[in-house]
């Protein structure tokens, strides 16, 4: 799934991420990385390499060849060649079959936040999702304390389901999620 997927007016774009993109990654996490890491896995100082960072995104290419992940980054479209990464929306745990879904995760650069941007972008590869990867369900598993993230995907179309006690280790002890979810309208 390549391309370029112009969104808020044609100021922000998303692409697909690949290992030419490995610098810009590192950047964003190093940049970023006090504020996200509360809300994700503990990440060893080991991660924070350009090596790292580079088998990272191999893994994400394989993963988009063998449809399983896909990785977006997003972009200003001021300064489509040279600018940082602005954020990222991944899709993962892609499922077939009868079940036709995956998990969504977004972070956004600290600078970027709090203007729409990730709403925006998390409803563009929604709509990406359901068109041209044919899903029928997305979800999304917020750590409670994160209600940013809550109020990006409620303004994306998603609805509570439920509460999951201990669901994931984040920053070193399982915590509790909303988990919340987005349903095709293609099938109707």
């Amino acid at each position: 799934m390549d391309g370029v997927w112009l969104f808020g007016q044609d100021q922000y774009f998303l692409r697909t991420l690949s290992v030419r993109d490995a610098a810009l990654r590192l950047d964003f996490f190093l940049r970023n990385r006090d504020v996200l890491e509360p809300f994700m896995p503990l990440i060893p100082s080991s991660e924070y390499t350009l090596i790292r960072q580079r088998l990272i995104l191999q893994r994400g290419t394989r993963d988009m060849n063998e449809d399983r992940r896909y990785l977006f980054g997003i972009f200003s479209a001021q300064m489509p060649h040279r600018g940082p990464l602005l954020g990222y929306v991944n899709l993962n745990n892609v499922i077939r079959g009868a079940f036709q879904s995956c998990d969504i995760g977004y972070a956004m650069d600290r600078e970027s936040t709090g203007q729409g941007i990730m709403t925006q972008a998390v409803q563009k590869v929604s709509r990406l999702a359901f068109s041209s990867l044919h899903l029928h369900r997305i979800q999304a598993a917020v750590i409670l304390s994160n209600q940013a993230s809550i109020r990006v995907a409620e303004k994306s179309g998603f609805q509570r389901i439920g509460l999951s006690r201990h669901y994931l280790k984040i920053h070193g002890i399982y915590q509790d999620h909303v988990l919340m979810d987005k349903i095709s309208t293609l099938e109707e």
